[in-house]
């Protein structure tokens, strides 16, 4: 929350532009963290994960990138 303190039960939406998500919605523990697994897809370049979650309206995404050679 906007306090810093965990909340549970958020579902978050893993997307990818390239390579395969293991599971594409998740939902936050008691420790506010969600996980996912990410597997590259088989050729070179960079490829862009992104989770989304809503709480009381409010979209929140982060994007993570990573490169495979």
């Amino acid at each position: 929350d906007k306090f810093g303190n965990a909340i549970s039960g958020v579902t978050v939406v893993w997307t990818a532009t390239r390579g395969t998500i293991g599971t594409p919605s998740t939902h936050t523990g008691s420790n506010g963290q969600a996980f996912t697994t990410f597997s590259l897809p088989g050729v070179p370049g960079q490829s862009s994960v992104t989770a989304t979650a809503t709480i009381n309206s409010t979209v929140m995404t982060v994007i993570f990138t990573e490169t495979g050679t």
